[in-house]
């Protein structure tokens, strides 16, 4: 199959649906990993808290053996905590790429019951297969908020203003110049996230179209003669569950990708911005040295 050979981690002669319960157990052991390491860390930073007040402690009282002891104490408990942070890191980059992977898996799933619903050979057929497709899209959806929240939204207005000093030596302007553009790469990479997120939403959108026209072409059934749990009511192929919207009404595909082009054309400008404060910086530099 082309699509197993697509997506790492997936055995040979999977089904979509197969691959989809695989990824959804990584990502469920994938996210009690992360929780262990965090209550983990929670646990070492109390303890590195405790021995700094003890540190606090013992210089305010000017014992000088406590404080030795205070200060031997806080250090043997540095090296865990920065171990375990790095362990957080570490388990927080595999529940982000396990949701990554049951997305991609879950999208391709998507496109597949659409090319099933136009081989259906009855519409009781096709609307038990959009059934699924409706569940499929709405835990679609929720993990793709998910990642969103944790990847690639970020609030310009939050970020350090990086100014002027007339007292700036060359070393100053140096590092103010390097943290604008660390600046600029952290948004770089925002406005990739981004255009990939678009490019998903685009394709999903010619996704729910198909099946909208596929759908439009249903008779209508008496209730008694479909299956329980299978909605009848129209597609909604323009929405999806992104909490973003309208009163309580959930964000349309084409708002969504609107919203993030503004957002991108926000980004851009902010990047160009800090760009230009960084060449002025380094201009600086050169008038001083």
């Amino acid at each position: 199959m082309i699509v197993a050979a697509l997506v790492p981690g997936v055995a040979q002669g999977q089904s979509l649906e197969e691959q989809v319960i695989q990824r959804r157990l990584e990502l469920q052991q994938a996210e009690l990993e992360y929780q262990a390491a965090r209550a983990a860390f929670t646990v070492v930073d109390r303890q590195f808290s405790t021995a700094l007040n003890a540190v606090r402690e013992a210089r305010r009282s000017g014992d000088d053996e406590a404080l030795e002891l205070a200060h031997a104490q806080a250090q043997a408990r540095s090296g865990p905590l920065s171990a375990q942070e790095r362990r957080v890191e570490e388990v927080r980059q595999r529940f982000a790429d396990a949701r990554r992977a049951l997305i991609d898996v879950l999208t391709q799933h998507l496109q597949q019951l659409v090319i099933e619903m136009g081989a259906a050979p009855t519409d009781l057929r096709r609307r038990e297969i959009d059934a699924i497709y409706r569940d499929r899209l709405a835990e679609l959806s929720r993990l793709e908020s998910d990642e969103e929240q944790s990847t690639f939204r970020i609030d310009v207005a939050l970020l350090p203003d990086i100014g002027f000093d007339p007292r700036d030596g060359p070393e100053e302007l140096e590092t103010k110049a390097e943290l604008v553009e660390a600046y600029a790469a952290v948004v770089d990479t925002v406005i990739q996230e981004v255009d990939r997120r678009v490019g998903t939403l685009d394709e999903r959108l010619r996704n729910e179209r198909q099946r909208g026209d596929l759908l439009a072409a249903v008779g209508r059934f008496d209730d008694t003669n479909l299956p329980v749990g299978v909605a009848t009511g129209p597609p909604q192929a323009d929405a999806a569950a992104d909490s973003t919207g309208v009163g309580n009404r959930p964000l349309t595909l084409e708002e969504q990708i609107e919203e993030l082009t503004s957002y991108r054309a926000q980004l851009v400008a902010y990047r160009e911005q800090i760009l230009i404060k960084a060449r002025t910086f380094r201009l600086r530099i050169r008038s001083v040295v």
